[in-house]
Formats: C-alpha cells, sequence, structure tokens
C-alpha cells in the first residue's frame, strides 16, 4: 500500500510541481495549498472547518486556532504518513506554527528553499521561523551555504539534511538542440526581473561588451517584477536598447538556454542558482555574482567566472573574454556538463529525497 503524504506549499511553483510530479507514483500524495487552482489533488485549509464554523474562522486568533484544529483532524482522520511543507513562506509558517498547537501525528519534514531564510530581517520573523523549524523531524536545504544559514535562525534544529534542486539531464541535453550559426554571440540572463538579480548591472555591463562585440545580444528571459519599465529605459540611456530582448515568461527554457553562448547570473543574493546548472547541463559557460551559494553551483575558471556582486567592469571583463574565445567556451561548457552529471542529477537528488522519506516512515 502507498504510503499517504501531505504537500504543503504554492502547487503553482516549478519547483514545487517538480517534487509532486516525482512522488505522485510513488506515493498517495495531496496538497494543501492557500492558491485558488484546478489541481484535483489539491486542498484549502479552510475545506476542513464545519460549514457552520466558516464565519468565526476568519477572525484572525480565533481563526488560526480552528484551522490548526481541523487540519490536525483531517491528517488523523486520513491517516497521513507524512506532512512535508515545501518553503517557509506566510501560508506554510502558519501550517507549521498549526503543528505547534496542534501537534501532527505524523513526522514532518520542512525544505527550505533561499530567500524564505536569507531574507529573513526581523527577529519577529526569525523567531517564529525557528520555533517552526525545531518542530520538524527533519529539515532539508538546497545548499551547504543555506544549511548553515538555516542553523543559525534555529541552532535546536532536530537533523538537517542538503538535497538540491538537480537539474532532469533528459531535458537539459544539449545533443537535443543545435545553436544557431548567425554570427550573433547570445547572452542569456535566466530569472526573475527583481533588483535582487542585479539586471541593472548587467544592463550597464552589457554596453561595455556590446562596444567590443557589435554583434552581441542580450537576452532576458523571466518574468517583470516591477522593474523592466526602468531597466527598458535604462537600455535606451546606455544605447543599447536595439541589442536588448525582454522575452518575459519563456515556455521551453532548454532550448533558447541551449542557444546562448554565455549565460550570465549578475545576483546580489542567491542561495543556489538553478539556472547555473541547467546552463551548464546544456553545456554553456556561467557567470555569476560570488555570492551565497553560486560558488557551490559553479567551478570558478574551470566551468565560468565567479565575479564580484555589482561590480560591472568584473562582468564586462569576464563577458568579453568568453566571447572572445570559442574554444573556451567549448572546454568550459563541457566541464560543466561533467560537473553537474556527476553532482545535481535530479534523478539522483530524488532519489535521495525518496530515501530521507523511508527513513521518516521507519521513525
Amino acid at each position: 500500500m502507498k504510503k499517504k503524504i501531505l504537500y504543503v506549499g504554492n502547487c503553482k511553483n516549478v519547483h514545487f510541481r517538480r517534487w509532486f510530479a516525482y512522488f505522485r507514483s510513488k506515493a498517495d500524495l495531496q496538497v494543501l495549498t492557500s492558491r485558488n487552482c484546478s489541481h484535483k489533488e489539491c486542498r484549502r485549509i479552510g475545506d476542513f472547518i464545519p460549514y457552520r464554523l466558516r464565519k468565526l474562522s476568519l477572525l484572525p486568533k480565533i481563526g488560526f486556532v480552528l484551522r490548526a484544529y481541523f487540519l490536525r483532524r483531517f491528517l488523523q482522520k486520513n491517516k497521513f504518513d507524512l506532512v512535508h511543507i515545501h518553503s517557509l513562506f506566510v501560508f506554510e509558517v502558519k501550517v507549521g506554527l498549526s503543528n505547534q498547537l496542534f501537534p501532527f501525528p505524523c513526522p514532518t519534514i520542512i525544505s527550505v528553499w533561499g530567500s524564505d531564510i536569507l531574507s529573513l530581517q526581523s527577529w519577529a520573523a526569525r523567531f517564529v521561523k525557528k520555533v517552526v523549524l525545531q518542530k520538524a523531524d527533519l529539515v532539508t536545504a538546497t545548499s551547504k551555504l543555506l544549511a548553515s544559514e538555516t542553523k543559525k535562525v534555529s541552532p535546536g534544529i532536530k537533523k538537517i539534511e542538503i538535497v538540491p534542486f538537480g537539474v532532469d539531464l533528459k531535458i537539459f541535453d544539449p545533443r537535443k538542440f543545435k545553436k544557431p550559426k548567425d554570427g550573433v554571440l547570445r547572452i542569456g540572463f535566466f530569472k526573475h526581473l527583481k533588483p535582487i538579480y542585479g539586471p541593472d548591472y548587467l544592463m550597464k555591463s552589457f554596453k561595455v561588451v556590446l562596444q567590443n562585440f557589435p554583434n552581441a545580444e542580450l537576452f532576458l528571459a523571466g518574468e517583470d517584477r516591477g522593474i523592466q519599465e526602468d531597466l527598458e529605459k535604462l537600455a535606451t540611456k546606455l544605447g543599447v536598447s536595439g541589442h536588448v530582448h525582454f522575452l518575459g515568461f519563456v515556455e521551453n527554457v532548454p532550448k533558447l538556454m541551449s542557444q546562448m553562448d554565455i549565460t550570465v547570473m549578475p545576483s546580489l543574493q542567491e542561495s543556489f542558482g538553478v539556472a547555473a546548472l541547467e546552463s551548464q547541463a546544456l553545456e554553456v559557460p556561467v557567470i555569476a555574482s560570488r555570492v551565497g551559494g553560486t560558488g557551490e553551483v559553479l567551478l570558478d575558471n574551470k566551468t565560468g567566472f565567479l565575479v564580484p556582486p555589482g561590480d560591472t567592469t568584473s562582468l564586462s571583463n569576464a563577458t568579453i573574454k568568453l566571447l572572445s574565445r570559442k574554444k573556451l567556451r567549448e572546454d568550459m561548457g563541457k566541464l560543466g556538463r561533467e560537473f553537474v552529471v556527476k553532482n545535481y542529477d535530479w534523478e539522483k537528488n530524488s532519489r535521495k529525497m525518496e530515501d530521507l522519506y523511508q527513513e521518516m516512515f521507519i521513525s
């Protein structure tokens, strides 16, 4: 009989969906989410509250107690074997606090993803997450850096394991794609358009790059988070707008990424760096800021270059170096693929999570 697991998190998040897709055939999975969606496996916490108490549940304090109580009843009635909370943002933290008020009748895993830990500023947020993390039977983090920072937030964690967001090597396979042979040098940026990811620094460095390589083009693939208009104005001001392409959300990331000559990650904060791994898997060298976990997912001077964050001169110099040496790009690309295959294979990472599930079931 399949084990029953409750996934908690944003059911529309790409990483959440990957975990769900992998385990849906191995376990009886249900999802608790705060999102309005049409997924048949998804439930909202208000669904567990009897209709006669729904209005009462809208009151802040009483509502929290009611949701926590009926969530525990739901877990008991359906005999869940495990609760896995994916990330620790507002909704997930509330579910974690429910475990404090009315302890879950089964083991709990919390997976921290990055900004849910690294962006903590207020003492109140740190305290609440400290309490939630200490209650979990197991915590997983995507990188060594994130594991270290999580233990600083909550020193009393029972157990913490590193399980990266690996790369599906069957999808990110360079043999499936052909690079264009039109003489254009393509530079890719694969993040949401947010200040923390440094697209403005990339734009400024691209001005220098374009002066050296008039055939260079910059492609920004990521949803606008409120700064695209400012970036477009900056591109016009710098005189590079004719060579900059804002693509928004891209459905087929592997195809687009494989066409790049370089991927650039000028982030000011980065817990892991999935785009760096995906690019290397496609034999595309990467230039990234030396921040957070990027040193774990990129071999400096071997599969790409690490540069100081916010340093447009270093960023443009590294880009010019790679664009001017095709053989170097090819060599770094091959080493990058080998590095990802050895350390960040999605199948291997998923099996590690599966082994951790088994440990929880036994305990």
